[in-house]
Order: structure tokens, then sequence, then C-alpha cells
């Protein structure tokens, strides 16, 4: 298994940068190619205008629109630039092309994303927080695709040493199978299981000797709670020195995550090291 062609949605210059840089690392270790999107919004007229004052204020209104919206993907475009060339400064050759055009995100970056083998999304901003997320979000349920959520300048390629949050979920097993390119170049693989599978589930043993016909060195790793826990995960991160974190998204329902809070969720506002997820 392989990765050929890693997607890199670019909506704010920080987050954009920090997933440019993670992606550029996995390309080469992969002999990948990566793709930087950006979607410019299709400006719309407003529908409680009335005419035909309506008209010429929406018109004024609309070329502001899109005269923002260019010159937001112009500075876009020069970042991805920069960064691609102090990437050939350090002799990295990545393959890489530039993508722009107009339409409406989230759908159009989900659509771009099912012909992508990876998703990389860089840590959020404040300002790009709520677009990213729902960007993220889209690629994740209606794309049917792996992403990367990578901190700014904390992505190793190739990860050595990576865990795996297992709980025998449907969303496990797609994240496990997502990320086996990254397990058989791994030196080390821990499989973290908290408190005993449910009725009828795989168990992180299991699991385990999955992963080790592909060749990964593999250990399995008990907590005593049944729920998972974040913080205790990242903690435990940090404690053995993971390149990487490997977890199903959203195995519960959203709307519980977003009342209740969650394990995804946590991870997705906390986690100080890149993360693979798949829904």
């Amino acid at each position: 298994m392989s990765i050929k062609r890693i997607l890199v949605p670019v909506e704010t210059a920080d987050a954009g940068a920090a997933a440019l840089l993670a992606a550029i690392r996995i390309a080469a270790d992969f002999g990948a190619t990566v793709e930087a999107l950006h979607i410019r919004d299709r400006p719309q007229v407003p529908p409680s205008e009335y005419y035909p004052l309506g008209a010429l204020v929406s018109e004024e209104f609309l070329k502001a629109l899109e005269a923002a919206a260019v010159g937001k993907a112009a500075r876009l475009r020069q970042m991805v630039d920069e960064t691609l060339s102090a990437a050939r400064s350090l002799g990295a050759s990545p393959s890489a092309r530039w993508i722009e055009h107009e339409g409406a995100s989230p759908a159009d970056i989900g659509a771009a994303a099912r012909v992508a083998d990876l998703a990389v999304f860089g840590r959020t901003n404040e300002a790009g927080k709520i677009r990213e997320s729902a960007n993220l979000e889209e690629v994740l349920f209606h794309a049917g695709r792996p992403v990367i959520i990578a901190p700014a300048g904390a992505f190793a390629s190739p990860a050595r040493r990576i865990l795996l949050a297992w709980n025998g979920s449907r969303e496990a097993a797609r994240a496990m199978a997502a990320a086996m390119p990254f397990f058989e170049r791994a030196d080390a693989v821990g499989v973290v299981s908290f408190g005993a599978p449910g009725p009828g589930l795989a168990s992180a043993e299991e699991a385990a000797a999955t992963l080790r016909l592909h060749g990964a060195t593999t250990e399995v790793i008990r907590r005593d709670r049944e729920d998972r826990d974040a913080d205790e995960f990242l903690d435990l991160a940090r404690s053995w020195r993971a390149d990487l974190a490997v977890m199903g998204a959203y195995s519960h329902a959203r709307w519980r995550q977003i009342v209740l809070g969650g394990f995804t969720r946590k991870m997705l506002a906390a986690a100080d090291l890149p993360v693979l997820m798949a829904h």
C-alpha cells in the first residue's frame, strides 16, 4: 500500500502552511504529488434586497466580494509558492501544484478529496477555525477519505512511533486500514485499548495481530477506564514519544460529541502531535 496523491485544502495562511509542510514531508517519503487547493467563494446576491435599489447595491456588493476573494487567493498562492521554494532550498523536491477555482466550499473540497489518497489539514487558528472545521468534516463524512491534522512543524515522516486508538468500531477499522502505509514503515506501533471491547467487537490483540502481518512491531497498551479519554491518550503519546496518532473519528453520533464532548472533538482541539483520522 502507498500514498500517491495528497490534497491540501488551503483556506488560511497559518493552517495552510502547516498542512503544506506536513504534506511535503509525507510526499517525499512516498513519492507522492501534493495538490494545494483553494476554492474562491462564488459571490451570492443578498436575497432580501429590494429591486431595483437592491440590484445596484448588490452589483457593487458582489464586485467587492469578488475582488476580496481574488486578493485572498493571490496571498494564499504566494504563501504556497514561498513554502515550496523553502522546501526545495532544503533539498526537498516535492511534486506539487496550485489549484484554484471559483465554487462553493466545503462541498467542492469534499469532491476533490474523493480522488485523493489523503487530505492534510493544518492546526486551525481562531480566524479560520469555523470554515476549516467545516472543510475537514466534509472530507471525513462525505468524501470517505482519511485526513491528517498536523500542528505547525510537527510532522516527522516517516513516522517511527505510532499510536492507534482502538475500540473495535467501524471507524477505528477504517483508520487502521488508511494508516497502513505508515504502519508498514514504523519502528513501533502501540495499539491502545480503553477497557474491554464491546460484545462481538475485535480486541486490541486482534488488531495488533493484523498489523504484525504487515510487518509492524506492535504492542498492546491497555487502559482501565471504559471510555476513551483524550487527555490520557495525549499524555501517553508524549511519554511514549509518538510521532503520529491514528484513530477513528466520531465513533459516537456527532450531535453527542458536540453536546456532551467526546474523544474526537477533544483530539481536534488539543492534540499537539499529528493525528490521522477516518470515519
